[in-house]
């Protein structure tokens, strides 16, 4: 046979069916015949010995034939055996085995026995094997009865040595249930009950030991094997199972048999076949939960026979968990549960309605640890796998929990509560459904018995240190308690973190009391994390009991005896009011900010004696009480960070005096509130002298704000480390530098210090107070009394000085300081600071006065700097005796004396023009689009249509509008990085949709921008429904209503320009849009003109019912970038402006402030007022809230502003900045009540009052003069003088009343009386008095003021007194006027009394002809040079003809002179000693003036040309007459005069004309016109 397979026998030979029938039969004959014994051993022996191998009976042969044949598995040979009952034969003869005799003996015959039953077994097994996987094997069985056998023999106990042929037949019935299994077998199993036969006899199986137990093992898994195949076909397998109570059974046995783990899993784990068994599936019927996640679908039975189709099957695996006392058992049981979930998600929700996951749970609470966590592992997949909230499993988590922590286990409730952390990660609705399964009440149970349970511990161990609930704690149960406590916790904060209705259900289980005691009373770990659930519930929480209870907390604590707990309530609050508006408007209105100044408040005298610890460092307590000042200021900052009404109620409810107030109580701070100025240290030290200490300090300023460590710079006292940093502080506040991501301020590295402490670029001083507080307490920063530490005290204030400096380098910084006056406190603060002459604080506090002093001072401040030590008689005359005492006692100079030169000096700073428009600053609203990305006023009813008291106003106008500003442009934006337009006017109508359930559309019909791109204006009548939109972006260029106009090349950044825009209306022909460039005529182009209704020719769109308008950009077009830019004033009116008119507006300079009523020449209207639409100016300006606008002027504005704004129409804390509409009160139509600021810290309004424009209020230049009056010195001249030149200047308006009044005049007596005093800085400083300074230049000015000069310059009389080279210097100035400026200064000159003033001079003092001798008669021949007039002419030889002599002696006297000029003038102007006792002869001095003069009009004649010497000698002739020339020789007279008189008439008669009047004894006494008085 090994020649051939059995595939190849059955196919070459045919017969070898018949043969493979004949051997069966012989098997079948022989075996039946040795069966029919009288015994069943017998019968087996005797089969067994037929069978055996090694036996001469040929029986094995016949079955290796037989299994050699049926291998071949043709179905023909299959038949043939069961045709002979082949198969029920051998079935009979295994069951007959279960009898054979246990052989014990070990003999060799024996074991050959052994090992041949054991090849008999495999033998038989194969024969079978192969035979049962043929239908008609099975069937042949059941036609036999034989099938029971199976059955039974499975079941059946039998001997060890014959349990293989048991376990034959359960392999068999195990094949046939694969195999072979039809329902003619199924009926047979039903008919012959051979399922509960075998439950029967599983039941009734002994399990006393291992074997059995393992028998029965097999046998039920053999069983279930059958059982879950024939569901294939038929339930009725399944369904006899459960009616003969099968799983009880199993279940009765696997509790029996837990401990044998293997037994267990194995049946077990057969148990899921049967789940999975059944011919139908079952669809899930399931109902929604109370909450699902949006992501879940039912899911359906995948088909794949893994999907649950047998529920009694199931039920064993609830029983046997539900009875089961093992661990490993339960863990068995939801492993496999498990397995069946995942094997299709359909089988969740198929058990859900007879076994949901919820009655496991309900039994956890007797499971063992590892249970537990395996059963939670469900609950995850359910959620993570599946999509589905298990409610119901949840609620019995939840009673779980309950059950748990009431008897004091906390193991379990950690596991869930674990559990629960990742459960929530999923999707925000499981903490939806946490609140609905009862999850946030357990939760609460559990918070509150542990609390319990701490305070009981805590009173147990209240004679130790500290109580065992605490991290440190060694106690296991402690710290398993303190584990759930801190994740209970954890996990409420996830759960109410932003769902609103967590939070109310918490505060209705737990309440804020409790919560806030359970902080103040807990440990640090614990403490923690309920402040991350109060910071939440403060954030979430519809009410302000948190706040309220956290408020309370903290005014009812002493701050020292509770330091950390405040510190942490303090830590939780910081973090809220940084990211909640809510809770910052909460935290206000609970009174926060007083529960705030009571802390700093419960810290008084704390810093009082601060002793080191032995290493140098601060002790702990203080770095302690430091950082809490420093959290406190956190708060502070925070609770205000755009928060106006906050900030508002800071300012005028707690106050920045009150804080300086409470910081001094600490003793950090003396109380000192004046600059010291007694100790000689102010005055003996300079700044290298303790440049070591001023770096120790600035070292503090750049330290971490961590201060823990406690260190301090070497030698450094402890009261100026604190005050440095409590100063650093506050500094930070100002800036709300606190709590950001990052920060642009930088310290300096210490290399130079009195330049540039600390700078920044984009931070903003927010909270001006702050500084004002810095600077109340530099004086109050103190180190002790020793020499040493005087020296620290010094350092620090200098140190602060300097920082104030830096802070007011900036000019926003100087204009905000001045708006909270902070030149008050520096006034008061450095009383006695000023009155010094040399202080170390002086120069500091001089710049912070000066720098404030540019931007806005009061009146009454700058009298008040004026009066510092009383000069003159400041003092009141109503004072009494006693002030008057104490007032001299405390001032360092006497009263009634001078302004000291240095507060002059500081005055004349103030004064001095640092651009031309210091004294006529324009009051402005400034737009920074770096802060907040917006800007914007908003105009609401800028066309109001419904006023119940005026006429309603229409727009657009009927005949066109004129739009008006001054503009300066600070900062551009970047075209590419953060493009920007300046949107100058945006007009919207608001209009209501037909459908009443929709927002009213705004749409904007007219628009006004600034390009971002190439600063082109743009304008555009289209409408659009966005608003502000950059036009640049979304306009059509190609259309009739937009246009542009190039202005790039004429705006420029820093100055300030005016643009107008005039639309003209034209119903025949196109609109037309005219621009406006400071008045200059840029562009006019056509453009159509606004549509009449709001929607064009759209008729869903209803009457339009407001317009509204805003310049700036709005919130809803947030872009941050670098733009800056001002408007001085905002003017729109409904008539077309003319092109004179708009220049006129252009001269009145942008700080005018008006309606343009009276500002033309003629004092008549340049626009009717009741055609202004709306004239805004940032110097009117008020301070309203949304309530109030809703009450004074309509819901409809405060609704639209409210929208804008982002707060309720009816808000009445938050305050608005309204530039009020200055014609709103003129007749006419309704108007806006003006523009409200939409911004915080982007937008600013500022008036300037710089000092020049303030002195009108102190005496105009009264006050000035009286400076000049008092001067004692050529200084303070100077300095004086210098200030009345800087106020002209600085001030137009000024020098206009100065020049009306002819107040120079008043100057001219003041200086004539300080003639000593006088030098050339003095006299420069005078002519720039009067405009003729600087005649070096090549442009020099020419005499702008004829009036001063001829008071001030020309009055001679002034200078008499004054040194002899002043007088020089006088003289050359007016040649310089007159020869760089001949045609305009000469006339000037020549019209005044100048030249008659020199004459005059000349003639009566002869010390100043020898002082001033050739320049005055160069100036005199500069005057009378030809073209000269008449009257000059007249004035020279009247002056001459002064100086004949009268008497004989005269004329000796000049007999005796030299002829020669020159000799003269050596003699008179050369005299070595002219004070000597013996004076020159007075003939001497006239001889010499008189040649000299008349050597002038000598030169003249004979060098001029042949015209102008006609002329001249014409008017010499006609002027004064032949007569005065004989005069001049009459007799006596000197020898030079005769000579010159000769000289002058030979050219005089060279003239023909003159010489025949000569002759004719015609012309003559003209030198005598108006001297009638001297004739007569």
């Amino acid at each position: 046979m090994s020649m051939y397979t059995p595939q190849q026998l059955s196919a070459e030979f045919k017969e070898v069916v018949h043969f493979a029938t004949f051997l069966c039969s012989v098997l079948v004959k022989e075996v039946r015949q040795r069966a029919a014994s009288t015994g069943t051993i017998e019968a087996a022996q005797s089969i067994a010995e037929f069978l055996r191998p090694g036996s001469e009976l040929k029986g094995w042969a016949i079955l290796e034939a037989i299994r050699y044949l049926l291998s071949s598995e043709d179905e023909i040979m299959v038949d043939a055996a069961c045709k002979v009952s082949l198969p029920s034969t051998i079935v009979k003869t295994i069951y007959l085995f279960f009898d054979l005799p246990e052989n014990t003996s070990e003999n060799e015959e024996e074991n050959a026995v052994r090992s041949n039953n054991e090849r008999l077994y495999e033998m038989i097994l194969q024969i079978m094997e192969g035979l049962c996987r043929f239908k008609c094997v099975s069937e042949e069985l059941v036609r036999k009865d034989d099938l029971l056998l199976l059955f039974v023999g499975t079941t059946s106990q039998v001997a060890n040595v014959n349990n293989c042929w048991r376990k034959m037949c359960a392999r068999l019935l195990e094949v046939i249930a694969d195999k072979s299994l039809t329902n003619a077998v199924i009926k047979y199993v039903v008919v012959k009950k051979c399922v509960r036969i075998f439950v029967k006899n599983i039941s009734s199986a002994p399990t006393s030991t291992h074997a059995d137990a393992q028998k029965t093992a097999e046998a039920i898994i053999c069983l279930s094997c059958f059982l879950k195949n024939s569901a294939y076909l038929t339930d009725s397998l399944l369904d006899e199972f459960y009616e003969a109570d099968g799983y009880t059974v199993i279940k009765d046995f696997l509790l029996r048999n837990e401990t044998d783990n293997e037994i267990v899993r194995n049946i077990l784990l057969m148990a899921i076949s049967l789940v999975n068994s059944g011919k139908f599936e079952i669809t899930p019927q399931y109902t929604s939960g109370l909450v699902q996640l949006p992501t879940f679908h039912l899911p359906t039975p995948a088909g794949n026979g893994l999907s649950v189709r047998n529920l009694n099957a199931f039920s064993l695996l609830y029983h046997v968990f539900l009875e089961s006392l093992s661990e490993a058992t339960s863990c068995t049981v939801i492993d496999i549960l498990h397995s069946i979930y995942t094997c299709d998600p359909a089988n969740y929700f198929i058990l859900d309605r007879e076994y949901p996951l919820s009655i496991f749970i309900d039994q956890l609470e007797r499971k063992p640890h590892a249970v537990r966590v395996k059963l939670l592992e469900l609950v995850e997949f359910a959620v993570f796998q599946l999509n589905h909230i298990p409610c119901r499993e949840l609620i019995s988590l939840c009673v779980l929990l309950k059950t748990e922590i009431s008897a004091g286990k906390t193991a379990m409730c950690t596991i869930i509560v674990q559990m629960c952390f990742k459960l929530i990660t999923v999707d925000a609705i499981i903490k939806d459904a946490f609140r609905e399964v009862g999850l946030l009440d357990a939760l609460c149970y559990i918070i509150r018995r542990m609390y319990e349970l701490f305070h009981r511990q805590h009173s147990t161990t209240s004679s130790q240190i500290a109580p065992s609930f605490t991290a440190t704690s060694t106690s296991s149960r402690s710290q398993d308690q303190l584990k759930l406590s801190l994740l209970t916790t954890d996990l409420l904060t996830i759960i109410i973190k932003k769902n609103v209705e967590n939070g109310k259900l918490f505060t209705e289980c737990f309440g804020a009391k409790l919560l806030v005691e359970i902080i103040c009373e807990v440990s640090e770990d614990w403490r923690s994390s309920l402040l991350q659930l109060v910071k939440q519930l403060l954030i979430v929480a519809p009410t302000d009991q948190y706040i309220v209870h956290v408020v309370n907390t903290l005014n009812d604590r002493i701050p020292i005896e509770n330091l950390e707990v405040m510190f942490s309530l303090l830590k939780a609050l910081l973090g809220v009011v940084r990211e909640s508006h809510k809770v910052r408007i909460q935290f206000r209105k609970s009174g926060g900010f007083l529960a705030l100044s009571a802390l700093l408040l419960g810290l008084e005298k704390r810093f009082a004696d601060v002793q080191p610890e032995s290493d140098g460092r601060i002790p702990r307590e203080y770095c302690q009480m430091l950082e809490f000042v420093h959290i406190i200021f956190k708060v502070f900052t925070l609770s205000m960070r755009f928060e106006p009404s906050n900030a508002k109620y800071f300012g005028s409810e707690i106050t920045w005096d009150s804080i300086t107030s409470l910081l001094r109580l600490t003793s950090i701070f003396t109380e000192s509130t004046v600059i010291s100025i007694e100790e000689p240290e102010w005055s003996s030290l300079s700044t290298s002298d303790f440049s070591n200490e001023i770096s120790a300090c600035h070292e503090v300023f750049r330290l971490d704000d961590n201060i823990e460590a406690g260190n301090v710079p070497a030698n450094m006292p402890f009261g100026v480390y604190f005050g440095c940093y409590v100063i650093r502080l506050i500094f930070n506040m100002a800036l709300d530098n606190y709590e950001k991501m990052q920060t642009d301020i930088k310290w300096s590295d210490g290399a130079s210090l009195e330049e540039s402490i600390v700078s920044w670029t984009s931070s903003l001083l927010v909270h001006p107070g702050a500084i004002i507080s810095m600077l109340c307490l530099l004086p109050s920063i103190t180190s002790g009394k020793s020499e040493n530490n005087m020296k620290w005290t010094v350092a620090a204030q200098y140190y602060v000085s300097l920082l104030l400096k830096s802070i007011l380098k900036s000019e926003r910084n100087q204009q905000i300081m001045c708006q909270v006056d902070m030149p008050k406190h520096l006034l008061r603060i450095a009383e006695k600071l000023f009155l010094a002459e040399n202080h170390l604080l002086l120069q500091p506090f001089y710049y912070l006065l000066e720098r404030l002093s540019y931007q806005s001072l009061t009146p009454n401040q700058l009298r008040s700097f004026l009066r510092l030590d009383s000069p003159l008689c400041c003092r009141s005359l109503d004072d009494n005796e006693e002030i008057a005492e104490n007032h001299c006692a405390n001032s360092l100079s006497s009263e009634g004396g001078p302004v000291p030169l240095q507060r002059v000096k500081a005055l004349v700073s103030m004064m001095t023009p640092r651009d031309q428009y210091v004294g006529t600053a324009p009051s402005f609203v400034e737009f920074d689009m770096s802060v907040e990305g917006f800007a914007a006023l908003y105009l609401p009813s800028l066309a109001p249509m419904f006023s119940t008291t005026k006429t309603e106003r229409i727009f657009p106008p009927l005949n066109g509008f004129s739009f008006c500003t001054w503009i300066y442009l600070d900062t551009l934006s970047d075209k590419k990085a953060d493009a920007h337009p300046i949107r100058l006017l945006t007009v919207t109508r608001a209009v209501a949709p037909a459908d009443a359930t929709k927002k009213p559309a705004h749409l904007a019909c007219f628009q006004v921008q600034f390009s971002a791109f190439d600063r082109s204006l743009l304008i555009s009548t289209e409408e659009s429904d966005q608003p502000g939109a950059d036009l640049e972006k979304i306009a059509n260029f190609q259309t009739d209503k937009l246009i542009r106009i190039t202005l790039a090349d004429q705006v420029r950044c820093g100055e300030w320009f005016h643009l107008a825009i005039i639309f003209n209306r034209s119903v025949l022909k196109s609109s037309q849009v005219s621009v406006y460039l400071n008045g200059r005529h840029l562009s006019t182009q056509k453009l159509m003109y606004v549509a009449q209704n709001a929607g064009g020719a759209a008729t869903q769109l209803a009457q339009t019912y407001s317009v509204n308008a805003a310049v700036g950009t709005l919130p809803a077009l947030r872009r941050p970038s670098r733009l800056r830019f001002r408007l001085a004033s905002i003017f729109l009116a409904e008539e077309p402006m003319t092109a004179e008119t708009v220049r006129a507006v252009v001269l009145l300079q942008p700080h005018y402030i008006g309606n343009f009523q009276t500002a033309s020449a003629e004092k008549t209207p340049l626009v009717h007022e009741e055609k202004i639409v709306f004239s805004l100016s940032a110097a009117a300006t008020q301070e309203l809230t949304l309530a109030k606008i809703r009450a004074m002027y309509g819901k409809m504005d405060s609704e639209i502003l409210s929208q804008h704004l982002g707060i309720s129409p009816n808000d009445h804390s938050t305050p608005l900045r309204v530039l009020c509409n200055t014609i709103s009160h003129a007749p006419g139509a309704g108007r806006t009540f003006g523009g409200v600021v939409v911004g915080y810290l982007g937008m600013r309004t500022f008036t300037p009052r710089p000092v020049p424009s303030l002195l009108d209020s102190i005496g105009g230049f009264a006050s000035v003069y009286g400076l000049i009056a008092m001067a004692i010195d050529s200084e303070g001249l100077y300095a004086s003088l210098k200030s009345l030149v800087s106020a002209v200047r600085s001030n137009p308006k000024l020098l206009a009343t100065w020049n009306n009044n002819r107040s120079y005049q008043i100057l001219a007596v003041l200086l004539e009386d300080k003639a000593k005093m006088l030098n050339s800085h003095i006299m420069h400083m005078v002519f720039n008095v009067t405009g003729t300074a600087d005649t070096s230049r090549e442009h020099a000015p020419t005499i702008a003021n004829p009036s001063a000069f001829e008071d001030l310059l020309c009055d001679l009389k002034v200078w008499r007194g004054a040194p002899s080279e002043l007088h020089k210097m006088l003289l050359e100035h007016f040649y310089e006027l007159i020869t760089d400026h001949q045609l305009t200064n000469l006339q000037v000159i020549r019209r005044s009394s100048l030249l008659s003033r020199l004459l005059l001079l000349i003639h009566d003092e002869p010390i100043f002809v020898r002082n001033t001798d050739e320049i005055v008669f160069n100036l005199i021949s500069a005057i009378v040079q030809p073209q000269c007039d008449g009257r000059s002419i007249l004035k020279i030889g009247q002056c001459i003809a002064a100086t004949l002599p009268t008497s004989e002696s005269e004329c000796y006297e000049e007999s005796r002179l030299p002829f020669h000029i020159s000799e003269i003038q050596k003699l008179f102007v050369d005299a070595t000693n002219p004070d000597e006792t013996a004076p020159l002869p007075p003939a001497a001095h006239a001889v010499y003036i008189r040649n000299r003069l008349l050597n002038i009009i000598a030169n003249f004649l004979s060098n001029s040309s042949p015209q102008i010497q006609s002329q001249m000698c014409d008017q010499l002739v006609r002027t004064l007459g032949f007569d005065w020339l004989f005069a001049l020789m009459s007799a006596g007279v000197h020898g030079g005069t005769i000579y010159l008189a000769l000289r002058i008439l030979l050219l005089v008669l060279n003239q023909p004309t003159l010489l025949a009047k000569f002759k004719e004894g015609s012309s003559n006494g003209g030198w005598l016109s108006e001297a009638d008085s001297v004739v007569r």
